[in-house]
């Protein structure tokens, strides 16, 4: 199946609002790779990524590997702050699979395929700093309280805004959609204070936020979070792309 028939399929199943042609998306991949090849194939994606660079690919790529929590180990790339349809627009989709396919994939197994649409600002992204780890914070919803949960988020960011580069996203394919993901820069992955999820954050300031307490507890199922540990020789990002890197 094409990008372009996975794209369809999107349309056919989320609200238009929810997946405007300009909405600023994620591709996610993850890869398992296999035991005993996990240098097999970092080498393998590092002689992938000089396809997109003789192919000139516009695309920015990022990549990490889990550090904890059930998913650790696993490889993840990805593409951010492009149009629904950025994926169908790089040089050569086909050659770029094949690519894939002689160079990395015989070491891994493809096991995460998931697009998110970013629902926060992009004046405070998490990858100006690529470099630097990332905790990652999913939020499981209770049914039909994504747009009640929203809110309380949006709420947060104007009057209390994390001290640390991040942003939220909702799902649009390949993960629950009762979900929502925030993504927060860390300077090396060990400053957990202030904390970053929502239940701390209202906490460290009192009572005078019951309102945002409670909402919280009805809106939200579980938490789950995971360190994301850069991996900088596998990624394919100009400095041009992050003007504010220090």
């Amino acid at each position: 199946m094409t990008y372009r028939h996975i794209f369809l399929a999107l349309l056919l199943a989320c609200p238009p609002a929810a997946i405007a042609s300009d909405a600023p998306m994620a591709h996610l991949f993850g890869y398992r790779p296999a035991p005993g090849q996990a240098q097999r194939f970092e080498d393998g994606y590092l002689e992938h990524l000089a396809w997109h660079r003789a192919h000139r690919d516009p695309l920015p790529w990022y990549a990490w590997t889990v550090a904890d929590g059930p998913r650790a180990g696993l490889f993840i790339d990805g593409t951010f702050d492009i149009p629904l349809d950025g994926l169908d627009k790089r040089p050569d989709p086909a050659g770029d699979a094949a690519d894939a396919q002689r160079t990395f994939f015989p070491y891994g197994t493809p096991s995460l395929r998931e697009t998110w649409r970013r629902v926060s600002p992009a004046s405070t992204s998490p990858l100006a700093h690529p470099e630097r780890p990332l905790r990652i914070v999913i939020y499981t919803l209770k049914p039909a309280m994504a747009a009640r949960f929203d809110v309380l988020v949006a709420d947060m960011a104007r009057v209390a805004p994390s001290p640390q580069p991040m942003a939220w996203f909702a799902p649009v394919s390949g993960t629950a959609l009762n979900r929502r993901m925030l993504m927060v820069s860390m300077k090396d992955g060990t400053d957990e204070l202030p904390a970053i999820d929502l239940e701390s954050r209202i906490d460290a300031l009192g009572n005078t936020r019951d309102a945002w307490r409670t909402a919280l507890a009805e809106t939200v199922t579980g938490t789950e979070a995971e360190t994301w540990q850069p991996k900088i020789r596998l990624m394919l990002v100009s400095d041009a792309k992050h003007p504010d890197r220090e």
